[in-house]
């Protein structure tokens, strides 16, 4: 490491927002940023992608194997497109729809479903620049409270008492509904095919329409794997980090609420709240290595619907 140089972020936005309707809010904005000086590793040795000579002769220095060396060169930018509607709590309801169209690109990736970088990468930037891995294009986020107009001090059943009273007031809904476009990953294949000592991590050609799958897209064949072709030995692949994407998020929590009150400064709530209330399947990201007999195969998910129930004292 030297002339290390200290990382920094420029964050920039505007928006707009205007109030129609009486407690109906829409903010409009734009909000970007630029990260700077990164810190980033490189192979200071690295050997030349060649079909001929021994990885050791190819080094810069054939004494010597790898040589890590870290430097502030990483840099990332983001840009979006921001909408709020909300509707502020009135009258026992609050609703709110938020939608982000967005893009994220980088120089390095953090591993989660990206591919680490070909041995090669690190000392050629351009081939690195890509789709964050954590770069989702569209998001859509719907919330809601409904205060139930039951029992004592609502529109309805207000003047009942007693037991059933207890049993029709402080009845309250809840949820909210995330969507999320499909997050992106590199295709990778299974051999040093470049020949600089690596494995696992270098790219294959690309050969075709990535997204023409016979039969359709499923989750046994979520991309074309006869798109894609091994690079001749020696020769780098031509597939760019993070090109293709996974699948889609949609997932929809819902929680029924009942308060009681104790006395004026405690209230007991239950809570029955249901995660993924379809058990709508959200299946993760595909078999990424081109050349393997699993390739384009998605074999895991997150999770199934999940119901808690609980007991909450406020105070």
């Amino acid at each position: 490491m030297t002339h290390w140089k200290t990382g920094y972020v420029q964050s920039y936005n505007f928006g707009l927002q205007a109030s129609p309707l009486r407690n109906l809010v829409i903010d409009i904005g734009y909000a970007g940023s630029l990260s700077t000086h990164l810190p980033s590793t490189r192979n200071l040795n690295q050997p030349a992608p060649s079909p001929t000579g021994s990885v050791a002769s190819r080094r810069p220095y054939p004494q010597f194997g790898n040589v890590s060396f870290l430097d502030s060169s990483a840099s990332a930018n983001f840009n979006s497109l921001q909408v709020l509607i909300e509707r502020r709590f009135y009258r026992g309801m609050q609703l709110a729809a938020s939608y982000t169209w967005s893009k994220s690109l980088d120089t390095v990736g953090d591993g989660s479903g990206d591919a680490s970088a070909p041995p090669y990468a690190n000392n050629v930037r351009g081939t690195m620049y890509g789709p964050s891995s954590f770069d989702e294009r569209q998001r859509l986020v719907l919330s809601y409270v409904y205060e139930l107009p039951f029992g004592a001090g609502r529109k309805y059943l207000g003047g009942v008492r007693g037991v059933p009273g207890w049993l029709v007031s402080g009845w309250e809904l809840a949820g909210i509904g995330t969507f999320n476009s499909g997050r992106p990953f590199t295709v990778v294949v299974s051999k040093d095919q470049s020949n600089t000592g690596g494995s696992s991590i270098d790219r294959p050609n690309l050969v075709g329409d990535p997204y023409q799958v016979p039969g359709g897209q499923t989750v046994d064949h979520w991309f074309n794997n006869a798109a894609f072709a091994l690079a001749p030995f020696g020769t780098l692949g031509n597939v760019g980090r993070n090109t293709l994407l996974g699948p889609r998020f949609d997932n929809i929590d819902f929680s029924l609420l009942k308060n009681t009150a104790l006395g004026e400064h405690r209230n007991l709530q239950f809570r029955a709240e249901t995660f993924n209330l379809f058990n709508h399947p959200n299946f993760d990201l595909p078999n990424r290595t081109v050349d393997s007999a699993q390739a384009a195969g998605i074999f895991s998910a997150e999770a199934s619907r999940q119901i808690q129930l609980a007991l909450k004292i406020v105070f």
